[in-house]
């Protein structure tokens, strides 16, 4: 479904998507640092946002909002002036930070759903929350990676060969359990941050989310 607003078309731009790790790496880290840092500058080109949280069980939480439209409709710039309509732009911009972070700070106070770490089930259900509105072109990920959730339990698979990896990958899809993010371009922020000191771990963790990724039919992950 195109992206339009009331009278006309909206500007040129993308559906985006954010996803807040809101379990151990959100004790851990300074996320409300990252998401005021880095959000405002990946929603340029954006169209709307949708918002996502990591807990432990990601896909029943109430921590939810609908899609935020970022573009500036007839009604809000009826003079169609080119200043005050990247002004609300920026202004959506900032209330989406805000929507995140307030997500985010729900998810904590959400005890049912604190133990484990469902990334998946996160990313499931804001593709699914998005769809009316057209595939997400792009999702930024505020996470170390680190599922822990019954399907998937990264602190302890084994993820050494790429045969072991194949085998976890094959019995998610035979589960249904991999999030639809075909052409979508994934970007992860706080990879790896205090899930293991061992160099070698680091980088099968990555291997195995490249799979994961591909096999979702994303165009890649950027790991910043």
């Amino acid at each position: 479904m195109p992206l339009v607003a009331c009278g006309r078309p909206e500007a040129t731009g993308v559906p985006c998507g954010l996803v807040v790790d809101t379990t151990s790496f959100f004790a851990n880290t300074n996320v409300r640092d990252k998401i005021q840092s880095y959000v405002p500058r990946y929603l340029d080109g954006c169209a709307t946002v949708g918002f996502g949280v990591v807990t432990g069980v990601s896909g029943a939480t109430d921590c939810r909002h609908p899609l935020l439209r970022l573009n500036p409709t007839s009604a809000d710039n009826p003079g169609d002036n080119p200043k005050t309509a990247e002004g609300i732009r920026a202004a959506r911009r900032r209330a989406a930070v805000a929507v995140l972070w307030q997500l985010a700070q729900c998810a904590q106070k959400e005890k049912r759903t604190r133990t484990g770490s469902d990334i998946l089930g996160a990313l499931d259900l804001i593709a699914r929350d998005s769809s009316e509105y057209g595939r997400l072109s792009k999702i930024l990920i505020i996470s170390d990676m680190i599922e822990n959730s019954p399907r998937l339990n990264l602190y302890k698979a084994d993820i050494r060969t790429r045969g072991e990896r194949d085998r976890i990958i094959r019995r998610l899809q035979e589960d249904r359990v991999l999030p639809e993010l075909k052409g979508t371009k994934i970007s992860i922020l706080g990879f790896g941050l205090l899930a293991t000191k061992d160099p070698s771990r680091l980088i099968e963790l990555r291997e195995l989310w490249d799979e994961v990724f591909t096999a979702s039919g994303t165009t890649g992950a950027t790991y910043l």
